[in-house]
């Protein structure tokens, strides 16, 4: 592969559209452009940027392409049980001063929604009548506009809900016609969705957890250590950060979080001297 070809295809890619694929791996970005390229009947990187200027309609697909949409409901169930167990209690012990009782959730590359709603359950079934207590806001976030749409939808085959525990099934979901379930209003006025690339854009500040699994192992090194100060900046004083069982804390950042649960790869921010003062979001 040629250096300079696959740098000007970046290049063209960030003037274009303002993406900044430099800190993923180069050989997931030749992955997923495989894929791509035999669509278009092409094999050179410079014959694809050359398809990119004649057909803006092209980075649609190319950041269809890229999008990491592997996901499942209560994937890592014991994680799950320790969110419900632990986590959850944690932070509301912390919340019983009057105008505290918010709780923010961050789910960073939520693909179409399973984990978000999955965290909507587990809040209602550990919280029970004191949910109402409590203003929740859980947020999904991803590049990819199609996830976005499924999200929003709230509606997976049977298939996709095969981990839900029949119990949970019945109270949170409505069958409907063939194989379809639907999340019942209870989950989705909590869970809220929108466009966003992790990597680059500005995280809004005061989330009490960040789950972000799964996903660093398609960045580089470098910016692991960029995307931790930016969860560290946007997560609440003790708050946790929630990585996938293979991603762990590397370098410096390794000093903002403690190990709350090494095996579930769970953390607790620890407050440095200098606390972000953002306005918090609900």
């Amino acid at each position: 592969m040629d250096d300079q070809s696959y740098r000007r295809l970046l290049l063209r890619v960030r003037n274009d559209r303002g993406l900044d694929l430099s800190a993923y791996k180069q050989p997931f970005i030749m992955r997923r452009l495989r894929s791509r390229f035999r669509a278009l009947d092409i094999c050179k990187l410079d014959e694809y940027c050359m398809v990119l200027r004649r057909n803006p309609a092209e980075y649609e697909k190319l950041i269809e392409a890229l999008a990491i949409n592997v996901t499942e409901f209560f994937r890592d169930p014991s994680l799950f049980e320790l969110l419900s167990s632990k986590v959850i209690k944690e932070l509301c012990r912390s919340k019983t001063k009057p105008g505290t009782k918010h709780l923010r959730f961050l789910c960073a590359g939520g693909a179409s929604g399973e984990e978000a709603y999955s965290i909507a359950i587990a809040l209602c079934e550990t919280l029970g009548s004191q949910i109402d207590d409590y203003t929740i806001s859980i947020h999904s976030v991803d590049i990819d506009d199609d996830c976005i749409i499924k999200t929003k939808a709230g509606k997976y085959t049977a298939e996709r809900v095969r981990n839900v525990p029949i119990e949970l099934l019945e109270k949170y979901f409505t069958q409907e016609e063939g194989d379809l379930y639907s999340v019942k209003p209870v989950l989705r006025k909590m869970v809220r969705t929108y466009h966003m690339d992790i990597l680059t854009a500005r995280i809004p500040k005061h989330f009490d957890v960040i789950f972000c699994r799964n996903l660093l192992i398609y960045f580089s090194k470098e910016a692991h250590s960029e995307l931790f100060m930016k969860f560290h900046s946007a997560i609440a004083i003790d708050g946790f950060l929630i990585l996938g069982r293979t991603e762990t804390l590397i370098g410096a950042t390794k000093g903002m979080f403690e190990v709350f649960d090494a095996k579930e790869r769970v953390y607790r921010k620890v407050t440095m001297s200098i606390r972000s003062h953002a306005p918090a979001i609900v």
